[in-house]
C-alpha cells in the first residue's frame, strides 16, 4: 500500500492510496508493471478507481477496491482515492480503460447502484460525488483537455449518510461487495 498527498489550491488534497492485487492491506514497495517507481508513474493499462472520503457511507468506493484486493488479474491495478477534485486528471490520463466507482446521492435507496459507460456519465448531471470539484466536473475538464481514457465505466453507488465519524450503512457494504463480485466475475469469464 502506498499514499501520496498532492497540494492543491482547489480544495482537500488528494490521498492516494493504493491497495495492491496481491496483498490485502499489507505494505508493498516494489515497483513494477500497475505500481509508482522512483522514476515516475508506471501505470497499468486498466485502473479501478474508488474515489471516497472516511466519512460513512461515502467509503463506497474505497470499499469496492478492498473488496477487490486479491481478485484482480495481471495489468488491473486498484486505487483509493481520497476526494481527488483535479487531481484525478492526472490518473485517467495515464490508463486505458478506467473503472470509476464514486458515492452518489440521487433518488435512489442507499446501495442501488447506476452504471454509466463510456458517454454515458456526460447526459447524468445530478447526484454524483459529494466532493467539491466532483467527479463529473472532473470527467468533463478531462475531455476538454483530451485526458480521457478510451474506455470509462462509472458505477455511482447510492449513499445515506457521509457524517464524518460515521461508518458506512449495511446496505452500502453489501452492494460494494455485490459490485466487486460483479467486477470479477467478469474479468474471470474473459480469460
Amino acid at each position: 500500500m502506498w499514499s501520496a498527498v498532492i497540494s492543491s489550491n482547489e480544495g482537500p488534497h488528494a490521498v492516494w492510496i493504493r491497495t495492491s492485487a496481491n496483498e490485502r492491506g499489507a505494505p508493498t514497495s516494489r515497483a513494477g508493471q500497475g505500481e509508482m517507481s522512483n522514476g515516475g508513474a508506471t501505470l497499468s493499462s486498466v485502473q479501478i478507481l474508488g474515489i471516497g472520503s472516511p466519512c460513512g457511507d461515502d467509503q463506497a468506493g474505497w470499499l469496492v477496491v478492498d473488496a477487490l484486493a486479491n481478485r484482480l488479474p495481471p495489468g488491473v491495478e486498484a486505487l483509493r482515492l481520497d476526494r481527488p477534485g483535479s487531481a484525478l486528471i492526472g490518473v485517467l490520463e495515464k490508463a486505458a480503460a478506467v473503472i470509476l466507482i464514486d458515492a452518489m446521492q440521487g433518488n435512489g435507496n442507499p446501495g442501488d447502484i447506476h452504471h454509466f459507460a463510456n458517454d454515458e456519465w456526460a447526459d447524468y448531471r445530478m447526484g454524483l460525488s459529494s466532493h467539491g470539484l466532483g467527479v463529473f466536473e472532473a470527467l468533463m475538464l478531462a475531455r476538454e483537455l483530451s485526458c480521457l481514457p478510451e474506455k470509462i465505466d462509472l458505477y455511482g453507488m447510492e449513499i445515506g449518510s457521509a457524517l464524518p465519524g460515521d461508518q458506512p450503512c449495511e446496505a452500502v457494504i453489501a452492494a460494494a461487495e455485490e459490485l466487486a463480485n460483479r467486477l470479477a466475475n467478469d474479468w474471470h469469464g474473459q480469460d
